[in-house]
C-alpha cells in the first residue's frame, strides 16, 4: 500500500469534510449532535451510551474526534494511548470561549482538519497554521484544548532534547514535528471503560475507524524507509494487543522491533524516572 492509498482509505476524511469553521459552534456542538461520529461507528456508540447510566463513561459525540495527534506518517516517536480525555471545563467551557473568536476558530478547525487527513506536520500547529489574527496563537489554543496534557507529559523529553536550554519557537517546532500520538479509539470520554470498544468476549467487532488505525500502524511498522521509528505503549497494552493481534500485526517482527512497552503504571510521563533505561532509547530516537 502506498501513502496515497492509505490516505484515500482513511475513514476520518468523511468527518473532516464536516468541519465547518464558518459555524460558530464547530468546536463544541450542542448535546445530541453526532456529525463528528463516523457513520459506520454510530450505531454501536449510541447503543453503548444508552446502556451506561454513568455519564462519565459515555462517549462524547459533540466535540471533534482525535484518533491521532501530529502526523504518525512522519513522526519518529508514536505514542499509543487509549482515547482522548474530556474535561467539561476545557472541552466545553473553554472550547465555547475559543470558538467565539472567528479567526482563532478558523485556524483551529483548519489545523484539525489537516490532522484528521494525515496532512499536519506537527503535534502542535506550526507558523504555517497561524493566521496571526486571533487574540492568542493557534498553537496556544490547541494546547489549551488538550488540557496541556501532552506538553506536560513531554516536558522532560523536550528539556533534554534541547540540552536544558530554552529553545526559540522555531526550534521548539522541530521537537513537536518528531512526535505523534495514536489513540485506541478517537472519541472522547471523561473516563475510559474497559468494555468499550469493543467487548471482544461477547463477539463485538472493532469500530470501522479502529480497523484503519491498525492498517496505519501496519503500514508504518513495515516501512523500511524509516527503521528508526518507535511505537511507545505506556498503558492499556492489552487493548492494543487485542486490536493488533486481530489484524495479525502484533507478533510481526517488523512491529515488535519498533515497539517499546512501559509495564506496571498508568503514568504516561515520558521521563527517565518513569521509563528507566527505555527513556535513553526514546531520547536517542527523537533526537535522530
Amino acid at each position: 500500500m502506498t501513502v496515497s492509498e492509505l490516505k484515500t482509505n482513511n475513514p476520518w476524511r468523511v468527518v473532516a469534510d464536516k468541519y465547518d469553521p464558518g459555524k460558530s459552534n464547530c468546536l463544541f456542538f450542542e448535546d445530541g449532535n453526532t456529525d463528528y461520529v463516523h457513520p459506520e461507528d454510530l450505531d454501536r456508540i449510541i447503543k453503548f451510551n444508552s446502556c451506561n447510566p454513568d455519564k462519565e463513561y459515555r462517549i462524547v459525540t459533540n466535540t471533534p474526534p482525535e484518533p491521532w495527534r501530529g502526523n504518525p506518517l512522519s513522526a519518529r516517536l508514536i505514542i499509543l494511548s487509549l482515547n482522548p480525555g474530556y474535561i467539561p471545563e476545557i472541552n466545553m467551557t473553554l472550547a465555547k470561549l475559543l470558538q467565539s473568536n472567528s479567526a482563532l476558530r478558523k485556524d483551529l478547525m483548519a489545523f484539525r482538519q489537516k490532522t484528521l487527513n494525515l496532512e499536519a506536520r506537527s503535534l502542535l500547529p506550526l507558523p504555517e497554521d497561524e493566521s496571526g489574527k486571533g487574540p492568542i496563537t493557534c498553537k496556544e489554543a490547541e494546547d489549551m484544548l488538550g488540557g496541556w496534557y501532552w506538553t506536560s507529559k513531554l516536558k522532560d523529553l523536550r528539556n533534554e532534547f534541547f540540552g536544558g536550554q530554552i529553545p526559540t519557537s522555531k526550534e521548539e517546532d522541530k521537537f513537536y514535528k518528531r512526535i505523534a500520538l495514536i489513540e485506541f479509539h478517537g472519541y472522547s470520554s471523561i473516563r475510559a471503560k474497559e468494555s468499550f470498544p469493543p467487548n471482544r468476549k461477547k463477539g463485538e467487532l472493532f469500530l470501522k475507524t479502529q480497523e484503519f488505525v491498525a492498517e496505519l500502524i501496519e503500514y508504518i511498522a513495515g516501512n523500511k524507509l524509516n527503521d528508526e521509528v518507535r511505537f511507545l505503549i505506556m498503558r492499556s497494552k492489552s487493548r492494543w494487543e487485542s486490536l493488533l493481534k486481530w489484524k495479525g500485526i502484533w507478533d510481526e517482527p517488523d512491529f515488535q522491533k519498533k515497539l517499546i512497552v512501559k509495564e506496571g503504571s498508568r503514568n504516561q510521563a515520558i521521563s527517565k524516572n518513569n521509563l528507566g533505561d527505555k527513556y535513553d532509547k526514546i531520547l536517542e530516537i527523537v533526537k535522530g
